[in-house]
Parts: structure tokens; sequence; C-alpha cells
């Protein structure tokens, strides 16, 4: 076992799929080589980050307005300067297409390694979640109190869809499902293919704080503020 303390602490780490890279903050640190890369990769105050299947690492910055993808050497790929402090990005698995929203409720999109967005769209509110279906290319924007989903090729948006309650947490399924959790304690499963909602359940008084799916066991973990751990098998 390899125990690693990083220079600083972060609101994000995320790894590879076989663990053998872990991007921590502003870091990119190697387990099995005991190896931190020298050069940092994250932004003064991070909004997202993300390993794709290819090892490369999206960042997101608040205050430097930028949206970077990166190899695992540090390399940089794409570097995008919005003019806007961006609230949260995401990158599809095949590292092909990245999504970025701004504090302005701006959505840009764009393809790797075009230096400009291919599509930009407007949202009802800025979006605090991005996710990007891994099986069909589908763009999900997750909003405070609305869900948005568009489809890459051809680009056009599929729905906007309302939501009774502030949102606090979202994860989607390889099968197009978007869960998302209420500050009520609710959560709700919904087809972003169809823009309908499938089910609701209540696992707690208090607000959802964390969601996860497991993509292996088709488990939905669901966390709320009060203490409570709840898992939930999905069915096709």
């Amino acid at each position: 076992m390899t125990e690693y303390r990083f220079p600083k602490a972060s609101r994000f780490s995320r790894a590879s799929n076989n663990g053998d890279l872990i991007a921590y903050g502003e870091n990119i640190y190697y387990p099995a080589q005991d190896k931190l890369l020298s050069s940092t990769v994250g932004h003064a105050a991070q909004s997202a980050l993300q390993v794709g299947q290819q090892k490369n690492v999206l960042t997101s910055g608040f205050h430097d307005e930028r949206v970077v993808v990166r190899d695992a050497t540090g390399g940089i790929i794409a570097d995008w300067k919005l003019g806007e402090p961006v609230l949260t990005a995401a990158m599809s698995e095949d590292s092909k297409f990245v999504a970025a929203s701004t504090q302005k409720g701006i959505c840009y999109i764009w393809e790797i390694p075009n230096k400009k967005a291919t599509h930009r769209c407007g949202t009802p509110e800025p979006a605090i979640a991005i996710h990007i279906s891994k099986n069909s290319n589908i763009l999900v924007l997750v909003m405070k109190s609305s869900i948005s989903a568009y489809q890459f090729l051809p680009f056009k948006r599929l729905f906007t869809k309302p939501v009774n309650g502030n949102i606090r947490s979202s994860d989607i399924s390889d099968n197009n499902w978007l869960s998302i959790g209420l500050d009520s304690g609710s959560v709700q499963l919904w087809n972003v293919l169809q823009g309908k909602l499938l089910a609701a359940v209540q696992p707690s008084k208090k607000r959802i704080t964390s969601i996860d799916i497991n993509q292996a066991t088709r488990l939905l973990m669901v966390g709320s503020y009060d203490g409570i751990v709840a898992l939930y098998k999905l069915k096709r």
C-alpha cells in the first residue's frame, strides 16, 4: 500500500480507470512510481477535475476563467480562455468533447482540438454540474432548479425540464439515467433521452449531499446531510 501526502489540500480528486494515475487538485501522482508530476495542472480556484479513459486530465478554473485539457505528462492538449468565471466543466470519456458552463449561464461546447467553441447555448440559470453520457454522447446540464439535455451530433436541444426543489447533487448512468438529489431529501431518476421522470424516492428529510452510480453493479448510492446512506438497485 502506498501513502502519499500532497503539497496542499484541494476540493477535487480523481483517478484513472486502473488507478495508475491520481489527479488531486493541481497535482498528478503515479502510485506505482511514487512520483508526483513536477508541473502542476490546476487553477487558483478549481471548479472541475476529471480524468478520461485515455488519461487526459480536464481542469477548469473560476478566477482564471480557463478550461484546460492535458495529457498524462502535463502537456497541454487544449486551452480555452472564456473571459468569465467557469462554474463547472466535463469531458467525454473518449476526450472528443468538452463542455463548460459559466457564471453568466452560458454553456460552451468544443470538439478537441478546435480552438473555438463548436456550439454555444444559453441556459435558464448557471449549471452546477455537467454530465456527458458515456455511450451516446448526450450532454446534460444540471442547474439549481432545472435540467437540460442536448444531443451532440447533430447538435440540438432535447429538452429543458423544471424540477420541484433545489438540486444539490447528481450523477448519470451509462444507459442515460440521470439521478438528482434535492434539498428536500428526495432523489429523482430521469431518462435523459426521453425527458421523462422515471421514479422518485425519499431516503431522508435533509438535503441530499452526494450521489454516485456504480456502472458495473447498477447500484445508486445516496448520502444525506443527516448522515443517512441509502443504496438502490437501478433496473433497466
